[in-house]
């Protein structure tokens, strides 16, 4: 926008019919900042489960796959996690799950791990055609129980990299548009066992009714990647594209 000195022609006596046709000073105007919009700060998390029998050998797996025997170890599961955006760290219990998101400044969180609908482990030993659940370790289940217990007054837990972390801080560190996505097989059976968890951590929460489906990508005899599916949809490299089919809960 053009302006005018007026001071300095008020001082040299001009007249306003004079001033009016000097030339104009343009002030040059400062450019305005663009607005990024805040991306999610994504965390991937993988499950910690012993292989089965085959070990993590590719020609052995492959051959378990063709068995009908083989289900996802800590392995896999890490390469899953890994076609995502976002740090990728693993976990074996829930203290360790919950440290990671306030280290992280998680908001979105992926989880990559075996369940069923009464239950989510965060780790367990895969045995042919199916996977053990620990027995003697409650801390290894996301659950309202260990959720309830962490939100107490005083409640605090540590793993090996952040010590004394309390629920509030997770709570803090998620935010108000916090998302906890499981991708495990049958986590939205029960619609209530979602809401508990989402009522719990007050974030959204995504499941899914039917079994989180494995595919191998194998290049002359190794695997080299993984696709994933919700029941007998489309394999997808992204796992982010399952989420059309996920159930959502709020808290």
């Amino acid at each position: 926008m053009g302006v005018f000195d007026h001071a300095a022609l008020v001082a040299e006596g001009l007249s306003s019919h004079a001033w009016r046709n000097l030339p104009r000073v343009t002030k040059k105007m400062p450019a305005k900042k663009r607005t990024v919009p805040k991306q999610p700060a994504e965390l991937n998390q993988y499950a910690s489960y012993t292989p089965g029998p085959w070990g993590t050998s590719d020609s052995k797996v492959l051959e378990a796959i063709a068995n009908r025997e083989w289900s996802a170890s800590t392995k896999e599961f890490m390469e899953m996690a890994k076609n995502g955006t976002g740090k990728v760290e693993g976990v074996a219990n829930l203290w360790n799950m919950l440290c990671a998101i306030v280290r992280n400044h998680a908001t979105r969180v992926n989880v990559f791990t075996h369940a069923n609908q009464k239950w989510i482990a965060l780790s367990g030993t895969v045995i042919p055609g199916n996977v053990d659940f620990p027995t003697k370790s409650h801390e290894a289940y996301l659950d309202t129980i260990n959720l309830t217990n962490a939100s107490q007054p005083e409640f605090t837990f540590s793993d090996k990299h952040s010590k004394n972390i309390t629920f509030e801080q997770v709570r803090h560190t998620l935010g108000d548009h916090g998302l906890l996505v499981l991708y495990a097989c049958h986590t939205a059976v029960d619609p209530l066992f979602l809401k508990e968890i989402a009522v719990a951590l007050h974030v959204t929460v995504k499941g899914f009714k039917e079994e989180i489906r494995h595919y191998p990508v194998v290049k002359h005899g190794k695997i080299t990647g993984w696709k994933l599916s919700v029941g007998k949809t489309e394999p997808v490299s992204d796992f982010h594209d399952l989420d059309q089919y996920a159930v959502t809960a709020t808290p």
